[in-house]
């Protein structure tokens, strides 16, 4: 049984009133204009709220909206058991600003140092790039509930590494699926042809991940995942993303057989972009001319998800480069790397420790700077908060010859000082 609100969008704030639960979603539709227009799961407060979420609707001001609870509770209740759901739903209201988001960050369990979300469950770092004096941190992220789900890209900006400025959400679950994670970089030689007026565009490569149909569910398959591409010409403040997969149809790849967390870069000898892609429990690495048409070089490793490679000076000394791989929980190779293939010479070896996971270096860092920075998730949980999870302090990346030979060294950026 579903039920329903109808409403003129007449302000840019759409606010949802939830609770602190991790038993009951609700499934909420907005249709704008008799179109489904956002699909999320979100937990209701069927009483007085514990904190609110909203969702930025600027861009249907003037239309009509429709909000549906689609399925209230498990499977959907019976009619007497609506009632409590139409209280949550007439709650749902707009407003010039986010309602109640003057007390955020001053929350009893909320980090001071580490990077938060205002509201909602935050897990990998994507897309960390720096363009224009900005440092671009992309982040999974729930902004509906302190619960995984409902895959977007957050955004935040900074100048320094450690004062960080929340944006709107970068990329939406959409028809295909939810936003997974992926990496971004700067076109500048404008390969993709996206590029308008002169502006350099930034793409991010990215999983989109949806449930299979009912005939390859009856397969076996669980979760199905391909590579989509998005991109932005206004500095990364609003995307417009490519329904169509970038490798194949990639329908095949189910289950356990999985292939996301495309990590790009520019590889600057052989004048050509380089994806490194977590795909069947391997690493493969796909070559392109233009960040749109992509092929397969080579197969290594077993690495489990989002990858990362990336060349680094042995003691600073900028003729003896070796190239570094590593994988989700600080697992990694040092080798050569030809643009097409990586060789390993050593490892794999690991080099995190605690909580830390899914860590991302930063693309398109100024020549003049050279660092290797990056940050990771932290997965520590805040009982009874408006969010969840945050990022590790942004740290350099050194490669240092040890008594146990090369070794990689992770240490916080001096910004932190």
């Amino acid at each position: 049984m579903a039920i329903s609100r109808e409403f003129p969008v007449s302000a840019p704030h759409l606010n949802i009133p939830v609770a602190f639960t991790r038993e009951k979603m609700t499934r909420l539709e907005l249709w704008i204009d008799g179109t489904v227009a956002r699909v999320f799961d979100v937990p209701l407060a069927t009483a007085d709220p514990d904190y609110w979420v909203h969702l930025d609707v600027t861009s249907y001001l003037g239309a009509q909206a429709r909000i549906v609870v689609a399925s209230p509770g498990d499977g959907g209740p019976p009619a007497d058991a609506v009632s409590p759901f139409e209280h949550g739903l007439a709650n749902v209201h707009l407003s010039e600003h986010p309602e109640r988001l003057d007390g955020a960050y001053d929350e009893r369990l909320r980090p001071r140092v580490h990077f938060t979300a205002r509201r909602g469950w935050i897990n990998d770092p994507n897309g960390l790039v720096f363009y224009r004096g900005e440092y671009h941190l992309f982040f999974q992220h729930n902004p509906y509930s302190a619960e995984w789900g409902n895959m977007h890209w957050g955004h935040a900006v900074s100048s320094d590494l450690i004062h960080w400025h929340q944006l709107d959400e970068a990329l939406y679950p959409d028809p295909v699926g939810v936003a997974f994670s992926g990496s971004c970089v700067v076109d500048s030689n404008n390969t993709s042809g996206l590029g308008t007026d002169g502006e350099s565009p930034l793409v991010a490569i990215f999983t989109r991940a949806f449930f299979p149909t009912p005939a390859e569910s009856a397969s076996g398959a669980l979760m199905m995942e391909r590579q989509c591409v998005a991109w932005s010409t206004d500095r990364g403040r609003t995307w417009t993303t490519r329904p169509d997969p970038l490798i194949g149809d990639q329908r095949a790849k189910l289950g356990t057989h999985n292939s996301r967390d495309p990590y790009v870069f520019w590889y600057e000898p052989g004048e050509h972009w380089v994806m490194v892609l977590f795909e069947r429990l391997e690493l493969v690495i796909y070559t392109s001319s233009n960040l749109l048409e992509w092929h397969e070089e080579s197969r290594f490793g077993s690495f489990w998800e989002c990858p990362c490679m990336f060349p680094l000076a042995v003691d600073g000394q900028s003729g003896n480069r070796k190239w570094v791989v590593h994988g989700a929980v600080g697992d990694y190779l040092i080798g050569t790397f030809d643009g097409r293939s990586f060789t390993p010479e050593s490892g794999p070896h690991n080099y995190l420790r605690g909580h830390l996971y899914a860590a991302q270096s930063f693309n398109a860092i100024p020549e003049d700077d050279g660092r290797r920075i990056q940050m990771g998730w932290a997965h520590i949980r805040a009982p009874r908060m408006p969010f969840a999870g945050m990022m590790g302090v942004p740290t350099e990346l050194t490669l240092r010859s040890t008594f146990n030979g090369i070794l990689l060294f992770c240490n916080p950026v001096e910004e932190l000082a």
